[in-house]
């Protein structure tokens, strides 16, 4: 744990919170709790920009790691990354399967499914992009992201204003995909790397710039929650949610105030383990973000039913990284440790 970053698993508590909370506000009939012009609810009928704001701690967390490898070890960064991600994401498919094959059908998933989530191309089709569960769409989006960020790397080195420019192009991109948002394949158009890749590309520089800024973060979160709650008064959230630049501009605002602003250490308070356990336990809080569905439709109202099943959630979530991730991740280390000192016994000797 010493080599955690606060600022980090702040973040990522963060996300997982915002989506769990996205997730139960539609389970629960999307309600609306409104204090004035404000929508309290709204945070969680925004919560699905905890994915965006996933999208630039991982940008930030992978060009640490690439940082601490060093450069040229373009295979052993592939592979530790596979080693991370791959070994937990099929045992939940496997789950997932074996949860609908007992009669809870959550989503579909046929052969044609449980290959392309195999091979990360579920996304490619509007068939397969929600199926088996509707969590996994990121889950391509990140491997592509793994697929792309050495060379992005090479941009980050030509200076920010390169990676400011990719970030740029990539934008006017999704304004142009979104220039018609209907049709079922609207979300495999916009919903994939070109889409997000800003946000990759927004952690990646707040990594290599790494300065803390108390103000500049606060007030990046202030606005964020500004939008949070005012927009589900103008946009049909339980239905059509917001044009994809408004999530983008939430989820960048989102991951530049927490890393700006939260510092590199846990603070001396009592929530800092609590955040740092469900830190290390997200990835799989996220893989099994929808078991609450497999509980009978709760009678309990909004205020009571909501707390309860989150905690449900978390606990299922915890006790699947225990059992899988955990000595998953144990496995892994052991692995990259092997290969990174294979991939640097490769690497020319510097002259001295």
């Amino acid at each position: 744990m010493s080599e955690r970053l606060f600022q980090l698993d702040l973040a990522r508590a963060t996300a997982i919170a915002l989506v769990t909370a996205y997730h139960l506000w539609r389970f629960f009939d999307a309600p609306a709790v409104w204090v004035g012009p404000f929508d309290v609810a709204g945070v969680a009928a925004m919560g699905f920009t905890g994915v965006d704001l996933f999208f630039v701690v991982s940008g930030y967390a992978v060009s640490l790691t690439w940082c601490r490898m060093g450069h040229g070890q373009v295979l052993a960064f592939w592979a530790t990354r596979f080693l991370r991600i791959y070994p937990p994401y099929v045992a939940a498919i496997g789950v997932w399967c074996a949860v609908m094959a007992a009669g809870y059908v959550v989503r579909p998933a046929g052969p044609t499914d449980i290959l392309t989530h195999l091979t990360f191309t579920h996304t490619l089709q509007p068939q397969t992009f929600f199926s088996v569960s509707g969590v996994f769409w990121s889950l391509a989006v990140e491997a592509h992201f793994y697929l792309l960020f050495p060379f992005l790397m090479l941009l980050r080195r030509r200076g920010l204003g390169a990676l400011c420019a990719a970030s740029l192009l990539f934008s006017t991109g999704v304004l142009l995909l979104q220039a018609d948002r209907q049709g079922a394949g609207t979300y495999v158009a916009s919903w994939n790397l070109a889409t997000f890749l800003p946000l990759f590309l927004l952690g990646m520089a707040l990594q290599r710039d790494d300065r803390r800024s108390m103000p500049a973060g606060l007030v990046a979160l202030g606005v964020a929650l500004l939008l949070m709650t005012t927009l589900p008064r103008y946009l049909d959230m339980a239905s059509g949610g917001p044009h994809l630049l408004d999530r983008l501009a939430v989820g960048a605002l989102l991951g530049f105030g927490i890393l700006r602003a939260a510092p590199s250490c846990p603070p001396a308070s009592r929530m800092a383990p609590a955040i740092t356990t469900i830190a290390v336990a997200s990835y799989s809080i996220y893989l099994y973000n929808y078991v609450f569905y497999l509980l009978p439709r709760s009678s309990f109202s909004a205020a009571i039913g909501f707390p309860l099943y989150a905690l449900f959630v978390f606990a299922v979530g915890i006790m699947m990284w225990a059992l899988v991730e955990r000595p998953c991740e144990s496995v892994r280390r052991i692995m990259a440790a092997t290969i990174h000192r294979q991939a640097a016994s490769r690497l020319p000797a510097r002259s001295s």
